[in-house]
């Protein structure tokens, strides 16, 4: 390790990306541990690193945080070429001091971390006996040479299960942008989910979800996907489907069909938004794949038969008719695709329509500039609605494809 100095014209050569400057690993044997194609980067570093998002006071710096791969037990390591400095050098600048950067990261680890490799490269041994806490809900099989993937349930209650989750929940940070840890994690209507995959009894986490089981009214119940995370090495190989299939059948299974008032997410991500788009419509096609049930205009009596299938709220049971509906259009009936370009247009601009009722009300809040502001992207609407129902139908057409439906 050496000392550097800046005089001022050089401070950019002292920073640098925080994203890929840390580098996560699962190690399930020793010799992975200097295997640099395990290691995955993060997605965010904002609320370990700092808004910035960038590293201070080194060159070449490497923060190396391991895990066990499934008792994820976790080793961390920080690695430099230089230092800066403030001393020792005349007419140099008075400068910070470096980034404490285990330090940010040992505040967001909630658990105790190991500092010696070898340390840590003692504890794979005991991987092959690890047992997954809470109750195994779905086994499939995703590669060739017997290897299989499984997921397990449980809450509070589940013996083992909070003391693991504390190791589990230190991934959401880095790849959730607004994730927490749970304040009220003993609460009991809290279920959590985990991945895994089992390569001839030797398990690997995968990913990991979490939902609340919120009181509607009061007698319902409706569940709320807050957390839902599958791990870069494992990514678009489709475990999030799985995952996500698994926490709704769990979801009808806990709760009968009229305690179940519906299946939310909280704030979706876009990916998440399409995964659901996805499974949903997959979901839906398979319980009822009646050409007709599609071809006729959204009622209270198609809502209720697609709800009754997806446990979901209105406007993502409309969304999930309308793809539906996209792909059981007849290619040479105009007529029909025209009613359907109108229908979805309609739904598009309700949301303006419904603005204009308030205009009065407004006009007597506003300037008369401010007003006519408000008139003149409203003429733009128009344009807009084309725009907007262009996008959706190509975000439909996706959905339907990935789905196998297109």
């Amino acid at each position: 390790m050496e000392t550097g100095m800046f005089t001022g014209s050089d401070k950019s050569e002292w920073i640098c990306e925080a994203i890929g400057a840390i580098e996560l690993k699962l190690v399930q044997e020793e010799e992975d541990i200097e295997k640099d194609d395990l290691g995955f980067a993060p997605e965010f570093t904002h609320q370990i690193i700092g808004q910035s998002e960038t590293i201070y006071g080194y060159k070449n710096p490497k923060l190396k945080l391991y895990y066990t791969a499934a008792t994820l037990k976790a080793y961390m390591a920080f690695e430099y070429s230089e230092v800066v400095s403030s001393s020792g050098a005349s007419g140099a600048v008075e400068v910070a001091a470096p980034d404490d950067v285990q330090q940010l990261v040992g505040e967001w680890l909630d658990h105790a971390w190991m500092t010696s490799r070898d340390v840590f490269a003692s504890h794979l041994a005991a991987e092959e006996a690890f047992e997954p806490v809470g109750e195994l809900i779905h086994q499939y099989t995703r590669d060739a040479g017997g290897v299989t993937y499984e997921i397990y349930t449980g809450n509070a209650e589940t013996p083992g299960l909070l003391d693991y989750h504390k190791r589990v929940q230190t991934f959401f940070v880095w790849f959730i942008e607004a994730a927490q840890y749970f304040s009220d994690i003993e609460d009991e209507r809290r279920q959590f989910y985990y991945l895994y995959q089992n390569r001839q009894g030797r398990r690997a986490f995968v990913g990991a979800a979490t939902v609340y089981n919120y009181y509607a009214w009061w007698d319902k119940v409706r569940p709320r996907i807050s957390q839902f995370l599958i791990l870069p090495p494992y990514q678009k190989q489709g475990h999030a489907g799985e995952l996500l299939n698994a926490i709704y059948n769990k979801c009808k299974s806990l709760f009968t069909e009229a305690e179940l008032a519906g299946i939310a997410v909280e704030d979706p991500a876009e990916g998440f938004v399409r995964l659901r788009d996805k499974v949903d419509v997959q979901r839906c096609w398979e319980a009822l794949p009646d050409a007709a049930l599609y071809q006729q205009p959204f009622s209270p009596a198609v809502d209720a038969a697609i709800h009754a299938v997806l446990h979901t709220g209105k406007a993502q049971t409309r969304r999930v008719f309308e793809m539906l509906q996209l792909h059981t259009l007849p290619p040479d009936d105009r007529a029909a695709r025209d009613r359907y370009r109108l229908a979805v247009k309609r739904r598009l601009v309700q949301p303006h329509l419904a603005q204009q009722l308030k205009d009065p009300k407004l006009q007597a809040q506003l300037t008369p500039e401010e007003f006519n502001n408000i008139l003149t992207e409203r003429r733009k609407i128009p344009n807009d609605l084309q725009t907007s129902y262009t996008q959706l139908i190509d975000q439909y057409r996706d959905v339907l494809f990935r789905a196998g439906l297109r």
